[in-house]
């Protein structure tokens, strides 16, 4: 069953069914994102933007609809991270 495997790691006993349950979701929606998150952390590093632009921010952009790729994103959150207080 997958949701064995992907709890397998953390130490629950049967007692705990809800949250052998709760835990296998959130597993499963991670993994299903790393590829993500992955080529969003390299797109920062690529134009040196790691330590400006938040990784999470970026995704919630794409997975929101309101950017419909990478790219788009961070050009996005470029203009807003940059254009604060220049009003």
């Amino acid at each position: 069953m997958a949701k064995s495997r992907l709890v397998q790691p953390f130490d629950l006993s049967e007692r705990q069914r809800h949250e052998k349950d709760a835990l296998s979701a959130a597993v499963s929606a991670y993994e299903s994102k790393l590829p993500m998150i992955k080529r969003i952390r390299k797109k920062l590093r690529d134009e040196g933007m790691s330590d400006t632009i938040d990784v999470g921010d970026v995704a919630m952009k794409i997975m929101s609809g309101e950017s419909n790729n990478i790219h788009s994103a961070v050009h996005s959150l470029k203009k807003e991270y940059f254009s604060v207080g220049d009003n």
